[in-house]
This record gives structure tokens, sequence and C-alpha cells, in this order.
């Protein structure tokens, strides 16, 4: 079943990196049989130059997980896939079969490079979901509402008003309720969702936004700050270098030793907490704190200012999208998604 897993999932890519997919037979079930044709394909685009996979080495078993952990990393065969796509793709096509980080590719935005939080539509059936029914129900309960802390409770409250707006917005269908209705739906944030929303921009589908994002990191030049989004840095005394230590960023940043400046004061002493934090090039400029300079440059931040100043507007970015839904819907437009 493992090999059976492997070899099918590898000719999946394949199919669609060929541009073909399976189309009914036309040939005889006789001269199939003779000429061992399990399936007949069309092309409908064409090929592709190279294909980029998600670099997972970080997911294989090792001793240092659990025996649990290592036993369902064991199901997961992402070598073996990647094997069989290079010995399909590379020698009979000439398709090449590139790996490239993972990290943060659902964090910022293909389009315009600013980092994002991810959200869910809901419905007013989504009520019923665990996730949310929670959050209804520590509101109801008088003993559960007192132990709430203030984060809590503003969460909570807020996830009463959005449904209580869901309402509102389909009042006509929960009326008369057809079998399978069309829900007016809103946006809520949710750690993982399907959609991804940057902090200024359009939302786009999340899965399709991080291959993108994936691919561009191939191909872009080691340089490039819009692609390359992510700086890792290591702490010296009181003060943040620039970490060239593989070949991309050895490439990027050359011999010479690049600062990293952050404002003085409580900002710059928590950071001095870590020896190797994280920084990234700040193009919508979203960050609250924590921003920094390198080698005179302007337009970054900290991993924890970025993500920092996201986690405490999540909501008031989703009411702003939420926002231009209804009045959307109040003018009768008809482009509210279903």
């Amino acid at each position: 079943m493992k090999e059976q897993r492997v070899n099918q999932t590898a000719h999946l890519i394949l199919a669609q990196a060929l541009g073909v997919r399976l189309r009914s037979h036309t040939q005889t079930a006789d001269l199939r049989e003779r000429h061992d044709i399990h399936g007949e394909y069309e092309k409908f685009r064409d090929p592709v130059d190279f294909l980029v996979l998600e670099n997972l080495d970080r997911y294989l078993a090792s001793q240092g997980r659990s025996r649990s952990e290592n036993s369902r990393l064991m199901k997961w065969c992402h070598r073996a896939i990647l094997g069989k796509l290079k010995q399909l793709c590379e020698q009979p096509y000439g398709l090449r079969v590139l790996e490239t980080p993972a990290a943060y590719s659902s964090r910022f935005c293909s389009l315009t490079s600013v980092a994002g939080l991810r959200e869910v539509e809901l419905t007013p059936d989504s009520r019923e979901d665990f996730r949310w029914r929670k959050h209804l129900e520590r509101l109801a309960d008088p003993e559960r509402f007192k132990k709430l802390s203030k984060d809590e409770r503003e969460e909570s409250q807020r996830v009463k008003a959005l449904f209580g707006t869901l309402e509102k917005l389909n009042a006509d269908l929960l009326k008369n309720r057809p079998a399978r209705p069309k829900w007016r739906t809103l946006l809520a944030p949710v750690a993982g969702g399907p959609i991804f929303v940057p902090m200024r921009g359009n939302p786009q589908q999340a899965d399709i936004n991080a291959a993108i994002n994936l691919g561009l990191r191939t191909i872009a030049a080691p340089e490039n700050y819009e692609i390359h989004l992510r700086l890792r840095s290591k702490r010296e005394g009181d003060k943040f270098f620039v970490r060239a230590e593989n070949l991309r960023e050895k490439a990027r940043w050359k011999t010479d030793k690049h600062e990293i400046k952050s404002p003085e004061g409580e900002s710059l002493a928590s950071l001095l907490t870590e020896n190797y934090p994280n920084f990234f090039a700040d193009v919508g400029s979203v960050a609250s704190f924590d921003r920094a300079e390198i080698s005179g440059r302007k337009g970054f931040s900290s991993g924890r200012g970025l993500w920092g100043t996201i986690n405490q507007n999540d909501w008031q970015r989703v009411e702003e999208l939420n926002r231009a839904r209804i009045q959307k819907w109040e003018r009768g437009d008809d482009d509210i998604p279903m």
C-alpha cells in the first residue's frame, strides 16, 4: 500500500506538470490489453519548466522525537515520493525537481509581500462547530463568564457579535430555509485557515498563495528581499548581526558583517534575551514595534514585532473586511461570497 501510494502520488504530480489529464478510452479493450495501456491522456495546457516541492527534511523521524511521533512520521513517505518524481521527471522529460524551505511561505502575500494572517468563512451553521460554540456557551454561563480573562472575554464577545451579524445578513434564508442555502458569509481569524489575508490588500486562497511563494523563492535572486523575507540573525554582546551561513545567505550578504540596529530601550532589552532571533523585511510597514534597519536600510522588524502586531490586530483586520462586505450587501451588490 505504501509503494502504491508513492507511485500514485508521483504520477498525479507528473501529469499536472506535463499538462495532461485522463480521458475516456478511444482504443479497444483488446488493443489496450495487447499494448498494456492502462489509461489515455489528453493535453489541456503546456507543460511546466520545473517542479518545486517543500523541503520536508525536518519531518524525518529522529531519536529526538517520541516513539508515537516517529511512528506517525514514518507513514509520511515524502523522501520516496521525491525520489520517484525525480526518476519520472528528470530522465524521461527533462523536468527538474527542486526543493525549497517551507518556513513562513503561508505568512506573506505572494502578490505584495505584506505579512498577514489566516482566516475562515463563517455561516450561521458554523455556530455549531466546537471552536465557536464554546465562545457562545461561556458567555451564556455567568459562572464561566466571571473566570474569563479580559482577552478571552473580548474574543468571545466578538464571536457572539459576528454570529449576530450573520443572522441579520441571512434573515431571509433563515426564515424560509432551502435545503442547501447559499449563505452570506463573514470572515473570522483561525490559525491555519483556508484564506490568507494580508494586513494590507485583498484575501487569497491560502494554499495557492503559499505555493506561489515557494515557486518565487526557488527562482528569485538571493538579494531580493521582497521574496526572501526572513533574515536570520545572531547576537554578539548587545548587538545583532545577520547570519550568512548557508549558500543563499552567503550569496546575499557576501563576507561583510551587517549589523541589525533596533530601537534602544525596553524593546531592545527584550530582544537581547534571544540569541538567534528572526528578522523580516516588513514590506507593508505592519510592525508597530521592534522595527529595525540593516546597514542603513530601513523597512525591517523582528519576528516578535511583526507577528505580535498581527496577533494584536487580527480581529480589527477581520472587522474591516467584514464591514466592506456588509456595505456591499446593503447597496445590493451580488458579489458577497456565498
